[in-house]
């Protein structure tokens, strides 16, 4: 009886179904090792869609080395995959990427510097409270990044905004005013000596914006 032979070509291609099955086996494709890679590779992709979904995957790894590789994203040239990446970098809360949403605050889509703006409020980080004035006080700034500045302001805290946020009072922005009210109502008691200072030497449009800040302070100190 003459003994059948299989052709090389067809024993290769067996052996690697068969590694490929146990390989399988052994390191899932799920497996965060073989994901994470997967992801940083289509960080890369010429398809700037690819490269958002890459980047809303790859930060719910909570890894060090995912971070960084978000950083050079920052400069994309489409405008999308910046915003996607200050977004989720805004999301993580890490104190160590406040630096980089600074410089986001300089990006040139007014979209994306009001996300920076937004992340960094949420952040409540001290360092970004001098990018924040600056963006507050910019009256060529678009209004909504001035507007997320103004909040960003109120949830730090911080007494060096006091005076920019009352000087912002003479705004005819309505939105931008409320926005400013709250920030100084968030400040707190801090805020009494330089808005009655301000009282005296403001217009009546302003003065009205004043005493409507003093109200709610002094509200909101009696409810404590």
């Amino acid at each position: 009886m003459e003994k059948i032979t299989q052709p090389k070509s067809t024993i290769k291609i067996i052996l690697l179904i068969v590694f490929v099955i146990l390989v399988g086996y052994l390191i899932p494709i799920s497996s965060p090792i073989i994901k994470k890679e997967m992801l940083l590779h289509k960080l890369k992709n010429e398809n700037p869609n690819v490269r958002k979904q890459a980047i809303y995957e790859l930060i719910k790894i909570k890894d060090e080395d995912v971070i960084e590789s978000l950083h050079g994203l920052l400069w994309d040239e489409v405008p999308a995959v910046r915003w996607a990446v200050a977004k989720t970098l805004g999301e993580t809360k890490d104190p160590n990427i406040v630096e980089l949403l600074i410089v986001t605050l300089k990006d040139e889509a007014p979209y994306i510097r009001e996300l920076a703006a937004y992340a960094l409020g949420k952040a409540e980080n001290m360092r970004a409270v001098e990018f924040l004035i600056t963006a507050l006080k910019d009256e060529n700034e678009n209004p909504f990044v001035r507007q997320k500045a103004a909040v960003a302001l109120g949830k730090i805290r911080d007494t060096r905004a006091i005076e920019p946020l009352i000087a912002t009072l003479k705004t005819f922005d309505l939105t931008l005013e409320e926005k400013v009210i709250e920030a100084l109502t968030s400040i707190g008691t801090s805020t009494f000596k330089p808005l009655l200072a301000n009282l005296k030497d403001s217009n009546h449009w302003n003065q009205k914006a004043i005493i409507k800040t003093l109200q709610k302070i002094k509200k909101l100190s009696s409810e404590k």
